[in-house]
């Protein structure tokens, strides 16, 4: 911590009394910004706050600035007492301990990140996923709240997933259970950012998508006008919500593109279905937030394709928390995890 920068001191808390509500604290740790808040019981984001990351490749760099927003949350936080905290992180986190052994988007290999906040803040954390915060989130308050079968996949930059089965979210042997982004649909197809080719991500992840996109510029220049108007002519600018935004009005350069990444949908979530057998599969993330007739296109794709039994009573809805997600996901996470340890109220 900076020198001169107060340090937190706060006391573990024990178990609350009743008459006292607690706040939970969510954080959403990204490669590129931070979101944090404080969050109720029932799921309601009461106050957030949302920042650049700082310090790219130096993990205490960012130790630093998680101990400040979230001094700045507990000084907001009224009469309310504030309990743990939950933080969602674009990484793989080692089980038991919250340490991040790779998160490529923050340039770390490891970090015993739990252990370093935990001593600078004195309140108990939990370390998770991004995406399987996001998951938690949808399961307990959003669009999966009711249900103990469910796919979740989540189409931004990348592609995670989550997968409950019978009322549990799966982890895995190594704690990387639901990477859906990585299961291939497309045999010889475009080269992923993981060692494999023709994964879902590698088709219709938004940096996918922003990719083809250029290729198909630059074979079709006329074609690709619009875009390329939209990126003031530069090709390497264009973006997925670019083709998104072009593609709902009709372009079809750009309607290819989602067209093709449509597909790999499909063949994704039928696997998934005829894999798991979910009673419901959501879809969410920044692709399908920009262009929410995704959902009903699956929806119709999978029905024809998975088995019988499986689409019988099987529903594909959209994501119902938005960019939140993450955030509250990682707050209730931290909820339920602490107070089955007796240290807060469920």
């Amino acid at each position: 911590m900076a020198e001169g920068r107060e340090r937190i001191q706060h006391e573990r808390p024990k178990r609350a009394s009743t008459s006292r509500k607690v706040l939970s604290i969510g954080i959403d740790l990204g490669g590129t910004k931070i979101v944090a808040g404080l969050v109720s019981k029932d799921g309601r984001l009461l106050h957030g706050v949302k920042e650049q990351t700082h310090g790219w490749g130096d993990p205490n760099d960012v130790v630093e600035q998680l101990s400040i927003m979230v001094r700045y949350l507990i000084d907001r936080a009224d009469s309310y007492s504030v309990g743990p905290i939950g933080i969602g992180a674009a990484a793989q986190i080692e089980e038991g301990t919250g340490a991040v052994t790779f998160a490529p988007n923050l340039g770390w290999s490891y970090f015993p990140l739990r252990e370093r906040l935990e001593e600078v803040l004195g309140l108990p954390l939990l370390v998770t996923n991004d995406v399987r915060a996001a998951a938690f989130g949808e399961w307990h308050l959003g669009a999966g709240k009711g249900f103990r079968d469910l796919v979740l996949v989540f189409v931004g930059t990348g592609i995670g997933g989550s997968v409950i089965s019978s009322g549990r979210l799966l982890t895995g042997h190594a704690n990387t259970a639901g990477e859906l982004g990585h299961t291939t649909v497309l045999v010889g197809g475009p080269k992923c950012r993981c060692p494999n080719y023709g994964c879902l991500e590698a088709v219709a992840g938004g940096w996918a998508i922003a990719l083809r996109a250029q290729e198909l510029i630059a074979q079709h220049r006329l074609e690709g006008a619009a875009l390329l108007d939209l990126a003031d002519g530069d090709i390497n600018r264009v973006t997925a919500r670019m083709v998104c935004d072009t593609a709902q009005r009709g372009d079809l350069l750009a309607q290819r593109v989602i067209d093709e990444a449509v597909a790999a949908l499909i063949a994704g979530c039928t696997s998934f279905a005829n894999a798991f057998s979910p009673r419901r599969i959501i879809l969410g993330g920044g692709v399908i937030e920009g262009y929410p007739d995704l959902v009903a296109r699956v929806e119709g794709g999978v029905r024809e394709r998975a088995l019988p039994a499986v689409v019988k009573d099987l529903e594909v809805v959209k994501a119902s928390l938005g960019n939140d997600a993450g955030v509250i996901g990682a707050a209730a996470m931290a909820r339920v995890h602490f107070s089955r340890k007796g240290l807060s109220p469920a």
